[in-house]
């Protein structure tokens, strides 16, 4: 990785100093675990100008003493880039601080008065008594009057005949003190000043750019090669402490699946077959082929933009399943009194007195199935998801010859699924209690729409 390194130098007026730079490599952890800016030349970040010169133009960087006078004029995020330039935005804003911005250390007004008139003495010229004089004239006529009241013997008739003299040997710089906006705005022109703590703020202890503590998110391709097959994946990393871990986007190429898990197979950390972990301080130097990193999820001003890992897959060669409908509210009393019939219980009583029959039964048939269904699903996982492109899906081999088998399956995977999203037998809900979930689905106050997915 490369990024910059950032320094002052004496200006050419040595009171003050003037911003330096050079691009310098830069190790991958020092930028994952010490937030140093990883430069990518013109793939430059947009936030990267704007959060430099943002604090650039912080109150706290400038001098206190000069901002009521306005000699810390704020500088534009913006650029004037000529077609033929091959320099980034960023790199061009370093030029025109560094030659538009000095940087002191606790300047005030007075100090920075002494220091013009200094220079004032040091390079009068007849061309700065000339830019004075104008700058302190309203009018030819007033110009003339200045200097006459200097050397009464002088002839002016017009602008161009004040160069036939030497108005340095008429004037000196004490005929203008007292003017002191004047003499410095001459002296100084167009810099602005800042407090040399700029510095601090926008880089560590070596002098490197530094806008964050950390940077957690990246892009990594890893190409590959004669020991693990051809093609490239895409890896969205993060951060986690002292690992990386690596999230890849798979295609429906049956090659670049093999690659990533051979890559995954032979770097990883954990036992992960496409995603896996690797040790942040081994990421730079890991792996064996070619590969290429890219940070432009970066951004300094607001939330990182994340970027989500993706798999393609052909949904006809995945097995869906799908819990079938099931007895409820809605449900006549003939199909209830079946229910009922066939379990041995009394078929009397209201519609209501026949749905708590129901829901006690519901909760006594679960009790006796429960073994089984852990038997089935401790052995394997399902995902939720909400739709299907391919809506063929089959019912859990379970419980085939039970009437209630629908109740029962919904009864028990909405207790062993986790985040709504995944289901498995060790996970165990206890929100609902086994007669209160029966009621809840019988009442369709829950339900469970959706369908499943097997996931090794």
């Amino acid at each position: 990785m490369r990024t910059f390194r950032l320094w002052f130098e004496p200006a050419d007026i040595p009171d003050f100093k003037k911003l330096c730079w050079e691009i310098i490599d830069v190790p991958l952890v020092d930028v994952l675990k010490n937030g140093i800016h990883p430069w990518q030349g013109n793939k430059s970040h947009h936030s990267l100008v704007e959060k430099f010169t943002g604090i650039l133009n912080q109150e706290e960087c400038k001098p206190a003493g000069l901002i009521e006078f306005k000699y810390c004029s704020d500088v534009s995020s913006g650029t004037h880039k000529h077609y033929y330039s091959d320099k980034s935005q960023f790199e061009e804003i370093l030029e025109r601080i560094s030659g538009h911005v000095y940087f002191v250390d606790n300047l005030s007004y007075m100090e920075l008065l002494e220091i013009t008139k200094r220079i004032l003495k040091e390079k009068w010229s007849h061309q700065i008594a000339y830019h004075l004089l104008r700058n302190l004239s309203d009018s030819f006529d007033s110009m003339r009057s200045f200097l006459k009241k200097k050397d009464p013997d002088i002839k002016l008739s017009g602008y161009n005949d004040i160069d036939s003299y030497n108005l340095a040997r008429i004037l000196s710089p004490d005929d203008f003190y007292g003017e002191d906006a004047i003499i410095i705005s001459e002296i100084m022109g167009t810099y602005s000043f800042r407090s040399i703590e700029f510095l601090k703020q926008v880089t560590d202890n070596e002098g490197r750019l530094k806008l964050a503590e950390n940077i957690s998110h990246f892009q990594m391709t890893v190409y590959g090669n004669s020991e693990l097959g051809s093609g490239s994946v895409l890896y969205n990393c993060t951060r986690n402490c002292e690992r990386i871990r690596f999230v890849p986007e798979i295609p429906a190429e049956k090659s670049i699946r093999e690659l990533a898990r051979n890559i995954a197979e032979k770097y990883r950390l954990d036992k992960g077959s496409y995603c896996f972990d690797a040790d942040i301080n081994q990421v730079e130097n890991l792996f064996d082929s070619k590969y290429a990193i890219d940070f432009s999820s970066l951004n300094y001003l607001g939330k990182v933009n994340e970027k989500s890992s993706f798999a393609k897959v052909n949904p006809s060669k995945i097995e869906g399943y799908a819990v079938g409908k099931m007895v409820s509210y809605r449900s006549c009393n003939e199909t209830i009194k079946e229910i009922l019939k066939n379990h041995g219980m009394s078929m009397t009583g209201r519609k209501e007195e026949l749905f708590d029959k129901l829901v006690t039964l519901s909760a006594e048939v679960y009790k006796e199935h429960v073994s089984k269904l852990d038997e089935y699903f401790s052995t394997r996982k399902f995902i939720k998801v909400d739709s299907l492109s391919d809506k063929t899906c089959k019912e859990f081999p379970l419980l085939n010859d039970l009437d209630i088998r629908n109740m029962i399956l919904s009864m028990y995977i909405i207790k062993h699924l986790r985040g709504n999203v995944i289901l498995e037998a060790s996970h165990n809900n206890d929100t609902f209690d086994l007669l209160s979930l029966a009621q809840a689905l019988i009442k369709e106050e829950v339900d469970l729409m959706g369908y499943f997915l097997r996931v090794e």
